[in-house]
């Protein structure tokens, strides 16, 4: 679970930076980056939580 949180902080932060760049009128383009984010955000998640197990093994292996 604290990987999720921790994609969620970054995908946050990015948001934070990208946003005041688009400009307030630009409401097309930041509802076009949210969808595309809520797209995007559950393949992450099952990515990062996929490449738990063998990153704790190869870290075993060292």
């Amino acid at each position: 679970m604290g990987s999720i949180a921790a994609i969620a902080g970054l995908v946050v932060t990015v948001l934070t930076q990208l946003l005041p760049l688009l400009g307030s009128t630009s409401t097309n383009q930041v509802a076009s980056i949210i969808n595309l984010l809520i797209q995007i955000i559950p393949t992450i998640v099952q990515e990062a939580a996929d490449l738990v197990q063998p990153v704790q093994n190869i870290i075993a292996a060292l």
